[in-house]
């Protein structure tokens, strides 16, 4: 099967996430819906799960699943490709082929890849949508300071986003969904996890609570939660 080299980077950047969340180990399931993807970072403060749909390849094919020991090595070597990406697998070899070039990957034993099957089941209190590259913008502010939280409380029709530090902006968005009245911290975490998600974003929360984020775009659903920010007393 084929896919465009630049739809796998960035799927895979968006399940990577960075710095402190960095995803090292997962497994990729090519199921009859397309790459699934779910693992929790090794501080276990956040969860990722994604799929990459099937109608983003090319004659997409389900595959066995395949154990994957570091993940932004992989996407380097996925880097190193440019148009349409050929892939295959034979036993514990992983083929990417493109123009004039192709590489074979190990993989790792699958019994040694430690990852949880499925999300938590969790309830929210509120929902909420932000627009695209809203969060960003708000994370660039937040980036001025050292070791900021991040507050996010909801009120009817309404959600303020707060951060500590010397520079404290506030964001104030229009959620017509929102009943109001949770309030949630989040630390340098939250802005490691999501901010390789750059589409529409759908937010879940209830007071002291982990945080959902979703992103549905063309090609792809990326799901990630995030844990609060805990104060030791």
């Amino acid at each position: 099967m084929k896919i465009e080299q630049k739809k796998l980077e960035t799927f895979l950047n968006k399940i990577a996430m960075e710095k402190s969340q960095q995803i090292m180990e997962c497994v990729f399931d090519f199921s009859e819906k397309g790459l699934k993807i779910g693992a929790t970072s090794p501080p276990a403060l956040a969860r990722v799960s994604g799929l990459l749909k099937s109608n983003a390849f090319k004659d997409f094919k389900q595959l066995d699943k395949l154990g994957i020991d570091n993940l932004q090595e992989f996407i380097n070597v996925v880097k190193r490709f440019k148009g349409d990406i050929t892939i295959k697998n034979e036993g514990s070899l992983l083929t990417l082929k493109g123009t004039g070039k192709e590489v074979d990957i190990t993989l790792a034993d699958l019994d040694f890849i430690s990852t949880e099957k499925d999300d938590p089941n969790l309830e929210f209190d509120d929902t909420f949508e932000i627009p695209e590259g809203k969060m960003l913008d708000i994370f660039s502010d937040v980036k001025l300071n050292t070791d900021s939280a991040i507050t996010i409380r909801t009120e009817a029709k309404k959600v303020l986003i707060s951060n500590t530090g010397k520079y404290k902006f506030k964001h104030v968005l229009e959620a017509p969904s929102c009943k109001g009245g949770t309030t949630s911290e989040y630390g340098e975490p939250l802005m490691d996890a999501i901010s390789k998600l750059t589409g529409k974003l759908e937010i879940s929360i209830k007071t002291n609570y982990p945080l959902r984020v979703l992103e549905k775009t063309e090609d792809s659903i990326v799901t990630v939660i995030v844990a609060p920010r805990v104060h030791e007393e």
